[in-house]
């Protein structure tokens, strides 16, 4: 320790009289040797593959009673649906890697007992039950199949299961062995002491079909073609752990003689011996419930916490080589594992007294920093080693591990780029170094005489100019050996750049924050902006590859190169959000390190998304599920993404740096295995969808749910379905496991609901449903085919209704119009042509007088005949007026005196009209009515009263209307009163008529040789 501390003091010394140096020159160091030593590392060009991942590194999961799974987990099995089955305290579990489901929740029905302490899964999908309590039952697709706890399986605790190679089950409940055949339990333990006094714990059926027990007199096994137990003769050992390795050999451990775990040799035959029985592996921490995985990593409850360790051919465990995790830090649930297992997914799962946890691999390796790294700088040397800066720690390579860097230079760089000639360019906070054929150098710009600021960018271009940025003293060129202040030169902004790159014919591309690149070539500048095309927001990266130029940046990505410098668009938008890294593999693909991950494009995609501005490319896209500590670095340092010559790649984060092997990626072809759990209505559930299912008349919302069995990454699984009868399209349910309908009427449906898998793989075979709703009363076809031939009915008898009234209302209509013209036929009759004949008959007699009497006599006789032919014109016209006389609108009253101004200018008659009451309107057809039966009153008072005058009066009423005409004439005889009319006239009989049919009351009253009065009542005209 004392000679690191000086060489440290030394390095220390060196750094600050590097910093004081004032001359031009540049100073020269020999970097110490790396530690560890890089003269055992592996062969130069190629670096050694990662080792498996770390415990610490595994993808951790934890459940407890915050997320529903309440507790202490006993035992765990996975049934060949693929969920996995929790035993608790509590009850039995069912996990679909998303939701914990109690065993009551999935049938309705209820097991003997809550406490579950063993379980074992069957070939046939059925699952075995161990109950705290003693007894076992047995279990397949929700319900329960049997219970035994009688006779054998008493109050004791049935502690473990076994199933042989044989398909027999075997079970331990600390007092006895069991076998079940032929239906029923029986005592199994021939061969062992007496049980009260050996007690059997645990037990184990190894590939060979040997069945191992575990007790208190120690380790027992019973040969696959033997019917009888015998005792492995290792003295001293009580209740030792069983663990089966995978090469089929069983390992146990002894914790109370701390004697570690030991491999057993094969079982001897009936004649021969066992094999050595003493290579024991000491193990540091004490050790309970060993487990080993697929890999051979033996895995085991320590002293507070979980330990893995890959157990060496011989000899003791190395403390170095194990691997802890603790509960205090997170990295368990609980500070006992009760149970360990691995799905067949490769998970493997443990079993706490506070919860569940899950380790997994992931597709993205951490290289393993002391502590977590910030601000990492990547580069790749000459040799195709990487190497790393980590601020605040150390500089790095990666050779057959991680192995740190000690140039003598106090801290770590801020910055490191390699250049074309092997030379390593290290940027530290005292200034620019060059490492070359074993020499490092401090490189100072001219007039500088200390340096105290941060290199946060370096970048050598293929003719070996070194481009750097200071957060403190600006941007700076160097040429071999003549610096230049890049800043000061016109046309280049003042703000330091974020980004450098550059092309093979030494064109320099640099990025800048707001939205601009600066293209450097030769002598020549030339600015791009949004204006030229640049979509990418700030420039934070910029790659190269042949005469591939691409730019990064806050909103995307594109091809500078090309023809509008076209922009990349993907279907997963975000998945393009703050690029940071990019990296073109030797076959086109794209990788690229963002704001939500690491992103994978591949050629095929990228060609047509550049190809066609309206694609968008497919995105792989791998974040913290897979591995990835943390996202991109947004600040610096910025070149996020390397390669490595082997085709491995390389991204750094803000918490980590990971790597990966595009060859080694496996894609995951098979899709899962969609199960529908259940189909709920508001009224009740069914969980039992394999059969039709046949809902009650009413039903109308449902609610379905379904999930899949992907146990590593569930939270990746997509899914799609639809209601076959009611949905054309699929619905994208994206994550979510239930859909819901309303609305619903009677009928069949099928619902249909697939998934892909972590990669995107869709399943092609639907989980389905079959789903018939009844209908009620009204909505039965026989109910609807009823109503509508009622409807129908109901409708022919109105159109036949119909048609008669409209037949009844047009033959009334022609009966009036028939009997009016009757009417003025008769008055012509009477008035015009009678009158007519009596003026030819005078005038005839005239014609004959007048040779016998004097000439004034005979003209005498013709001026009265002149005058009856006025009268009998005039009496004609207002016969045809009455015939053709339009409708007059307005009120009443305004039609009743045009009419009777008009009658009274040819009779010579005074008219006077009168209005009592406020005026009221009428409707259109009740005052035409009431209008011509007041004008024929109008027309018989004017020709035929011989009177002075004629007065009419509208008398508004409350809610009557009456109309009376009055004149001051002869009046009418007694008998042609009574008898209702004049024989061979019309008008009265006409008018009445009229009236009646349109609900008016006609009251005559006359005195002889007096006067008339007409009264024309419209009962309830305003009610």
């Amino acid at each position: 320790m004392s000679a690191l501390r000086l060489a440290l003091l030394v390095a220390l010394l060196l750094g600050a009289l590097a910093s004081a140096d004032s001359s031009d020159a540049a100073e020269h160091q020999s970097p110490s040797v790396i530690a560890p030593d890089v003269a055992a590392s592996a062969t130069p060009g190629v670096p050694t593959a990662l080792t498996p991942q770390p415990l610490a590194h595994l993808h951790h999961t934890a459940w407890t009673a915050k997320d529903g799974l309440a507790g202490n987990v006993l035992d765990i099995a996975q049934t060949t649906d693929g969920y996995l089955w929790l035993g608790t305290g509590s009850g039995l579990v069912r996990f679909d890697g998303v939701r914990f489901e109690t065993f009551e929740s999935l049938s309705g029905q209820t097991l003997p007992s809550r406490g579950v302490h063993a379980l074992q899964a069957m070939p046939d999908n059925s699952l075995w039950i161990g109950f705290v309590e003693g007894g076992a039952a047995q279990i397949k697709d929700g319900r329960v199949l049997r219970v035994d706890r009688e006779g054998l399986l008493t109050g004791a605790t049935l502690r473990r299961f076994g199933l042989d190679q044989d398909g027999t089950l075997w079970a331990v409940d600390g007092s006895e062995v069991l076998r079940y055949a032929q239906g029923k339990w029986e005592i199994g333990s021939a061969g062992m002491p007496e049980p009260a006094a050996n007690h059997p714990m645990e037990m184990l059926a190894d590939r060979a079909g040997n069945v191992w027990v575990s007790a208190s007199r120690g380790l027992y096994v019973k040969p696959r073609r033997s019917d009888r137990f015998m005792q492995v003769p290792i003295p001293n050992l009580g209740f030792p752990g069983l663990a089966l390795a995978p090469d089929g050999r069983v390992w146990i451990s002894d914790a109370a003689q701390e004697r570690g775990v030991l491999r057993l040799p094969e079982v001897p035959g009936p004649d021969g011996a066992w094999g050595s029985l003493e290579d024991w592996h000491p193990v540091p921490g004490g050790i309970t419930q060993p487990f080993f995985d697929r890999q051979g990593h033996l895995w085991y409850g320590a002293t507070n916490g979980l330990a893995r360790v890959k157990p060496p051919a011989a000899g003791a465990l190395q403390p170095t080589a194990l691997e802890r995790v603790a509960p205090s830090s997170g990295g368990v649930s609980g500070y006992y594992m009760l149970r360990l297992f691995q799905d067949r997914e490769g998970n493997v799962w443990v079993g706490t007294n506070a919860g569940l946890d899950r380790f997994r691999n992931t597709r993205l390796s951490q290289v393993p920093f002391p502590e977590a790294p910030a601000a990492v700088s990547m580069a790749v040397d000459s040799s195709g080693r990487p190497w790393f800066s980590a601020h605040e720690q150390a500089l790095f390579r990666y050779g057959s591990g991680l192995e740190r860097v000690d140039t003598g230079v106090p801290g770590a760089p801020t910055y490191i780029t390699m250049g074309a000639q092997g030379e390593r360019w290290l940027g530290y906070r005292s200034g620019l170094r060059e490492w070359k054929d074993g020499k490092l150098s401090l490189l100072l710009p001219p007039g500088l005489k200390s340096w105290d600021f941060s290199i946060i960018n370096l970048h050598v271009d293929p003719k070996g100019v070194v481009w750097l940025v200071s957060n403190g003293v600006g941007f700076f060129r160097y040429d071999h050996g003549t610096w230049e202040r890049f800043h000061q030169r016109a046309g280049v902004p003042k703000e330091p750049p974020v980004s450098l790159g550059s092309e093979a014919d030494g064109t320099v591309w640099i990025g800048y924050l707001r939205g601009r690149l600066l293209r450097v070539r030769g002598d020549e500048l030339r600015m791009f902006t949004a204006e030229d095309g640049l979509r990418i927001g700030a420039a934070k990266a910029i790659t190269t590859r042949g005469a591939h130029v691409w730019a990064g940046g806050d909103t995307g990505i594109q091809r500078l190169d090309l023809p509008g410098m076209p922009l990349l668009q993907a279907r997963d938008g975000a998945a393009l959000q703050g690029i940071t890294g990019i990296v073109e593999t030797a076959g086109g693909d794209l990788w690229l390190n963002g704001l939500t991950g690491i992103s994978h494009i591949t050629a095929a995609e990228v060609q047509r998304a550049l190809s066609d501005a309206t694609y968008r490319a497919a995105v792989t896209r791998y974040d913290t599920l897979d591995g990835l500590p943390a996202f991109a670095e947004q600040a610096w340092p910025l070149r996020t993404a390397m390669e490595t010559p082997d085709g491995r790649l390389w991204f750094s984060s803000t918490n980590g740096v990971v790597t990966l092997d595009p060859a080694a990626i496996r894609r995951n072809e098979h899709p899962p295995e969609v199960f529908l759990q259940r189909v709920a209505t508001p009224e009740q559930s069914f969980l039992d969808v394999r059969q039709p299912l046949l809902l009650p008349p009413g039903t109308r919302d449902l609610t379905l749910a379904y999930t899949a069995t992907n146990l590593a990454i569930p939270e990746r699984l997509r899914f799609r379905y639809r209601l076959v009868g009611l949905d054309k399209t699929w619905h994208e349910a994206e994550s979510r496991r239930s859909a819901f309908y309303t609305n619903l009427g009677p009928g069949r449906y099928r619902f249909e609901v697939v998934a892909s898998n972590e990669d995107g793989v869709w399943g092609t075979t639907p989980a389905v449903a079959d789903i018939e709703i009844q209908p009620t009363l009204t909505e039965r076809a026989e109910f609807r085919v009823g109503i509508a031939l009622a409807v129908l009915v109901v409708v022919g008898l109105l159109v036949r209704w119909r048609t008669h009234a409209t037949a009844r209302i047009e033959q009334q209509r022609l009966r009036v119009r028939l009997e009016e013209r009757v009417r003025v036929a008769q008055d012509l009759h009477d008035t015009l042509l009678q009158g007519f004949l009596g003026l030819v008959l005078r005038m005839q007699a005239v014609a004959r007088a007048a040779p016998r009497q004097e000439p004034v006599r005979t003209g005498e006789e013709l001026n009265q005949l002149m005058e009856v032919a006025d009268r009998l014109l005039v009496e004609g016209r207002d016969r045809i007026s009455d015939l053709h006389r339009p409708s007059v609108g307005g009120p009443l009253e305004e039609m009743l005196a045009t009419l009777g101004q008009d009658l009274s200018r040819h009779h010579g008659l005074a008219f006077e009209l009168l209005v009592e009451g406020t005026t009221r309107a009428l409707g259109r057809d009740l005052r035409d009515q009431l209008g011509l039966v007041v004008r024929e009153a109008l027309f018989n008072a004017f020709q035929h009263s011989k009177g002075t005058r004629v007065k009419v009066t509208v008398d508004y009423q409350a809610k009557d209307l009456v109309v009376r005409v009055e004149d001051d004439g002869v009046g009418i005889p007694a008998d042609v009163l009574a008898a209702g009319a004049r024989a061979g006239h019309w008008g009265l009989p006409g008018m009445q008529a009229r009236a009646a049919q349109a609900g008016l009351q006609v009251t005559i009253t006359s005195a002889a040789e007096q006067s008339t009065c007409v009264t024309v009542c419209v009962p309830d005209a305003f009610v």
